[in-house]
């Protein structure tokens, strides 16, 4: 079974730190994805830290984060996980990093426990894990379909569009159809709503990433989420990848052909063609409800409390060692 996701996520405010207190800057690992890509490192997966399940042998830094892929291997453990992971129950990654080699910097901020945020210069990372429990809240794992690779003319886009399935099903009540919601989709886009479903049918693949965090606020789920599906479906988003060439001629295409769309699909408030700009002065909400975005699953026994207490000893666990660490460091400079 191939999985990849995001181990960490890249954060410019503060205040978006993980558990622990803590960012990554672009280019901390940069030295690990050149690992990886040389196979002069060997980044073991482990199942919560623990076990040995597979090797991730695909590493990339890109506008949203640290991206990895990798085999699990069938043995007990990788079986059971991969089961998790389909399941939607293991929904994160957890990086695991040597501190002594590592380089972090204080920032002017804290976290609620008056403790410094740290940004993260280097990691010196050894392993990753798949997780229920990711201290980076942002992170990421979902299955790699295999057979993409090995069929080309393979049903494009299927992972994206099974994600979004999912959250707009999710969306969905007495008083809100999925009409309501695939309109706010395309406002939010700036695309026609004729895209929205050749994108949800996986017609189209590949969106650009601004779509997609068109597409996330309007389901107010995390842009991760959609990213790691894309990502599934062999996609890449990168600061200088423009949208590809076929994508606008799909808008063209569908805008020409779709008569039957509402004016207000096509044409703007003013009455001028908006088929290739995002509109935002007409951002519409969805009638006589409040949006919300479907939870990530968890199994039925976990209770909210169980989670928190897990998440706080987790992330006292780590405090503890900072402090350790920096005092080991103190004391050896000291000397």
């Amino acid at each position: 079974m191939r999985v990849g996701g995001y181990a960490v996520t890249f954060q410019s405010d503060p205040r978006n730190h993980n558990a622990h207190g803590e960012i990554a800057r672009r280019g901390a690992l940069a030295a690990v994805v050149k690992g990886v890509k040389d196979r002069t490192l060997s980044l073991k997966m482990r199942d919560s830290h623990g076990v040995p399940i597979g090797v991730w042998d695909e590493a990339r830094e890109d506008s949203i984060g640290f991206f990895v892929a990798g085999n699990i291997i069938d043995t007990i453990a990788g079986v059971d996980v991969g089961k998790l992971i389909r399941g939607k129950v293991v929904d994160g990654l957890s990086i695991g990093f040597e501190w002594a080699s590592s380089k972090f910097r204080e920032l002017d901020a804290t976290t609620s426990r008056g403790l410094p945020v740290i940004e993260w210069t280097h990691l010196d990372v050894r392993e990753v894990s798949p997780t229920a429990f990711a201290s980076d809240g942002f992170s990421s794992v979902a299955e790699i379909r295999a057979q993409r690779a090995r069929h080309p003319l393979a049903t494009r886009g299927a992972e994206l569009a099974s994600v979004l399935e999912d959250a707009i099903d999710a969306m969905l009540d007495d008083e809100t159809s999925r009409g309501d919601v695939i309109a706010l989709m395309a406002d939010e886009a700036g695309i026609s709503t004729g895209t929205v479903n050749q994108i949800i049918s996986g017609d189209i693949d590949c969106p650009p990433e601004d779509r997609l965090e068109g597409f996330a606020r309007a389901l107010d789920v995390q842009l991760t989420w959609l990213t790691t599906a894309a990502q599934a479906d062999g996609c890449t988003f990168d600061d200088d990848v423009e949208a590809d060439d076929d994508l606008e001629a799909d808008d063209e295409a569908d805008d020409e052909a779709d008569d039957d769309v509402e004016a207000d699909d096509d044409v703007d408030a003013r009455g001028a063609c908006s088929c290739g700009a995002p509109r935002r002065s007409s951002r519409r909400r969805l009638p006589g409800r409040r949006r919300h975005a479907p939870t990530r699953p968890t199994p039925s026994q976990i209770t909210l409390e169980a989670i928190e207490r897990a998440e706080a000893l987790a992330a006292i666990r780590q405090i503890e060692q900072r402090q350790d660490h920096l005092g080991r460091l103190n004391r050896s400079n000291k000397r």
